[in-house]
């Protein structure tokens, strides 16, 4: 179990939000880099009826990336594209109890711990995800999801799709941010 260190910042972001969460037994929380075309109720009914304290979506990666296996002689054995394996991520949106603040301990990754704790009590659970998922951390993936929205390709959402005449190109946005304005009043 990887813990990356940054990711401290969701547990005090999940913290802040405890106040607000009065009354309720289950919220929803999400890293907010990625899309997916995800049926939320069908999360929440997985989420209950495993009677979880935590649920997270997993998908299949969407990057281009290979999985090596190899002996301790450093001989390859075998090297797979990881959209080809049964390899299942975190897809970064989360459905929990509000119990699970119990589990947040004071300077650990929202992730690690908490979950470590959640699966040595059988109460963390994964949604299998095979639908449209993918994240945007990089600008490779900023850019394929800009061109799918220009295609009105969106499958993570209900929304009109945009229209190629209302589409304002980014050299005139631009070109109209650094022209000067003429405010002369006559």
């Amino acid at each position: 179990f990887y813990c990356h260190r940054s990711h401290v910042i969701y547990r005090e972001r999940l913290k802040a939000v405890e106040p607000h969460l009065e009354g309720e037994e289950e919220f929803f929380a999400n890293y907010s880099d990625g899309l997916c075309d995800a049926h939320l109720p069908d999360i929440v009914d997985f989420h209950r009826s495993n009677n979880s304290i935590g649920t997270f979506m997993t998908v299949r990666p969407s990057q281009t990336f290979h999985v090596a296996e190899a002996d301790a002689t450093g001989c390859v054995s075998s090297l797979l594209d990881v959209r080809e394996t049964d390899t299942r991520i975190n897809g970064g949106y989360f459905v929990f109890n509000t119990r699970f603040f119990d589990y947040l301990m004071e300077g650990e990754d929202l992730v690690c711990e908490p979950f470590k704790r959640l699966i040595s009590e059988e109460k963390l659970f994964a949604y299998q995800h095979d639908g449209f998922w993918s994240c945007m951390d990089t600008y490779k993936e900023k850019q394929s999801l800009d061109a799918m929205y220009q295609r009105g390709d969106m499958p993570w959402a209900d929304l009109p799709k945009p229209q190629a005449s209302t589409a304002v190109p980014p050299q005139t946005r631009a070109s109209r941010i650094s022209e000067p304005a003429n405010h002369s009043l006559k």
